[in-house]
């Protein structure tokens, strides 16, 4: 039994990032948005937007992935 520890674990974006892409079909040209976690069910969450005719940070409307990464700044 372990009492009064705490500390952080790191995980390796490039890994994370390469892991979350094998995850999901591929769908041309794809952006992720922020991971969040959903306390409620205990899930991992990452909205994403995809296309075939251009990526969606060009999109005219903004999809929410990308305003996520663009509220960070």
């Amino acid at each position: 039994m372990f009492m009064g520890t705490e500390g952080t674990f790191e995980f390796d974006l490039t890994e994370f990032w390469q892991w979350v892409r094998k995850q999901h079909p591929d769908m041309g040209e794809i952006q992720y948005g922020v991971p969040r976690v959903n306390k409620a069910n205990w899930t991992l969450e990452i909205d994403f937007a995809a296309s075939t005719d251009g990526h969606p940070q060009d999109w005219a409307k903004k999809p929410k992935a990308v305003l996520q990464w663009e509220e960070l700044k």
